[in-house]
């Protein structure tokens, strides 16, 4: 099992005014979102939201607990 995440930042409103399409699709589009025994998420800086996808194929995929939360579990505080 591999549990891959990608960590990004809020861009400011008017800086996001100026981004042409390669960067817009950067800054917020997950490409990646479903792939064979793989969990892919992305941390996102707007209300502190991750969004992922999970595909289990060959293996049972567990939801871990990824550097930025700081916690033991993934749902430890909710």
């Amino acid at each position: 099992m591999k549990t891959n995440y990608e960590f990004r930042y809020a861009a400011h409103p008017k800086d996001a005014k100026s981004y042409d399409t390669q960067r817009l699709r950067r800054d917020f589009l997950m490409e990646k979102v479903f792939s064979a025994d793989e969990v892919n998420m992305v941390y996102s800086m707007y209300d502190r939201m991750i969004v992922g996808g999970a595909m289990p194929v060959n293996e049972s995929l567990h939801l871990e607990a990824i550097d930025p939360l700081k916690q033991p579990v993934f749902l430890h505080s909710r």
